[in-house]
């Protein structure tokens, strides 16, 4: 395989996924501040694109840990009994076949408007592509893999659980405060003209609290979207990186990358790579990401802007907490998790429509295992292909 056209392929696959990341996991992040109309869809995608700019460029330069845990995954030292590095070559064929891998299957997804998560297609599709091409199960660090994928699992549990707790409390305050208004109210002592006045007042009040609740939102989703651009933007940055060193043969870039990256060793991801992954998934989040928004901030369960509150709440802690411990999680499964425990904690009677929830879980759940047996149908195909040329 001629190694520069091989690695423009594996350059534009990679803006590829970054792009389709933003159709199908970004949006996430600002879904319950665009459906309880605390921001427009535009404005809301604008703003998402540059705290993913920010995201991705702080956590690459300062905290780059989930790179390194999602490079930790795949040893290609240890593929065929050798202790020597990866080829340009060899490393063209896993990576193209992976990007490939996700981008089909997130393609197809965003078709149902079903979001994905772009990282358990990246962990599953490299897993499946490293199997194919070595032949050997020894390439996988099968305790790193383990690892990654119950932390996943507990991010979704998390996130579900702080957000129902965080709402249920709020709800509970919320109607304390309401029961003593309502108790003053009817006391002799709020009668006539001051009664009309403390009526005007709580009204005052109500709109003020509806203003705070709105900024409120923006902020969070905004600092949402700043973490989605620490957690995704530096995964694809790092391989952006690596597909950028093949070309430079025994350069020092590519020895970097592929002890680095796919090592899970530390190797520095440029700025202006980490601003131009920012980019590319901003523009798919503006392009098509209302359909992921609609799906779960109304068709899945509608949240009032309080619920919204506590949604984002969640979802940032699980999300920091995450990115600084070098876990890799989906920005989607853990705020689709987060929304619905908000609407569930804070009102009993709210109702998640199942059709919608059913989709969305099995989606998930077969994500892992298809992906990593289209990622090593891939590489055969690939090897098909090219015994063919």
């Amino acid at each position: 395989m001629d190694v520069w056209n091989g690695t423009t392929a594996v350059i534009l696959l990679t803006l590829a996924v970054i792009f389709v990341n933003g159709w199908t996991d970004a949006p996430s992040a600002i879904a319950a501040a665009v459906a309880t109309g605390a921001l427009p869809m535009r404005r809301a995608a604008g703003w998402a694109a540059l705290c993913n700019v920010l995201g991705t460029a702080v956590m690459c330069r300062f905290r780059p840990a989930v790179a390194y845990a999602m490079g930790s995954i795949v040893d290609l030292t240890a593929g065929r009994g050798s202790k020597a590095e990866p080829s340009p070559s060899t490393l063209t064929i896993l990576l193209s076949a992976t990007l490939l891998t996700i981008v089909f299957w997130s393609v197809g997804a965003w078709v149902f408007g079903i979001p994905t998560s772009e990282s358990h297609s990246l962990i599953a599709a490299l897993t499946g592509a490293a199997l194919a091409l070595y032949g050997d199960a020894s390439v996988i660090r099968w305790n790193v893999w383990v690892t990654v994928v119950a932390g996943m699992a507990g991010s979704i549990v998390l996130g579900f659980a702080s957000a129902y707790l965080i709402s249920w409390m709020g709800q509970h305050l919320r109607d304390a405060r309401k029961e003593k208004w309502w108790n003053e109210r009817r006391g002799g002592h709020h009668g006539g003209i001051h009664g009309g006045h403390h009526g005007r007042h709580h009204g005052g009040l109500h709109g003020r609290r509806h203003g705070g609740l709105r900024f409120l939102q923006i902020v969070l989703a905004m600092s949402l979207a700043f973490l989605h651009g620490a957690q995704d933007g530096q995964k694809f940055a790092a391989l952006l990186l690596l597909a950028m060193g093949l070309t430079s043969g025994g350069q020092e870039i590519t020895k970097t990358a592929m002890t680095g990256i796919l090592g899970g060793m530390a190797a520095e991801i440029p700025v202006e790579l980490a601003v131009l992954c920012a980019l590319v998934m901003g523009l798919g989040t503006a392009t098509g990401g209302r359909r992921i928004v609609e799906k779960i901030g109304t068709e899945l369960i509608r949240l009032k802007p309080e619920d919204g509150c506590a949604a984002d709440g969640a979802a940032i802690f699980c999300l920091l907490g995450a990115s600084l411990l070098g876990f890799p999680v989906s920005t989607t499964h853990v705020k689709t998790a987060a929304m619905v425990g908000a609407g569930m904690g804070s009102d009993r009677e709210s109702r998640v429509r199942q059709n919608v929830a059913k989709e969305l879980v099995i989606a998930w759940i077969v994500t892992l295992p298809g992906c990593l047996l289209l990622g090593y149908g891939m590489v055969r195909g690939m090897e098909v292909w090219t015994i063919g040329l």
